[in-house]
């Protein structure tokens, strides 16, 4: 948790697995909602990002190595539920920037 309380969780993932993605979704609903106890007003609710190192590639066909989704609309993508927030790093995908990429690298880091 942050200073603002917003929760992250982080998961290394070395292969994708078919519950993987329902793992992350049940993990990240479940802090989100144990925020709340009985008789608490729902606005005192903090975001949830879940962030995932997998060892994989998830997305092929696309170039970027951090996938991020949201709860949206699907009409319009631009109204969103918000609370819930999944960012999934494919680390095959990674390829070093700058300076500070590549110490991350060089540690084993990867990110």
């Amino acid at each position: 948790m942050d200073n603002h309380g917003r929760q992250f969780i982080v998961e290394m993932q070395m292969h994708w697995t078919t519950g993987f993605m329902q793992r992350v979704l049940f993990n990240a609903s479940k802090a989100y909602i144990k925020q709340l106890d009985k008789a608490v007003e729902y606005k005192i609710l903090q975001p949830v990002y879940a962030l995932s190192l997998v060892n994989e590639t998830f997305e092929p066909f696309k170039q970027e190595y951090y996938p991020h989704y949201k709860i949206v609309n699907i009409a319009g993508t631009q109204k969103q539920i918000e609370g819930l927030e999944f960012v999934f790093v494919e680390l095959p995908k990674f390829k070093v920037q700058n300076i500070t990429q590549k110490r991350l690298q060089v540690c084993g880091c990867a990110l």
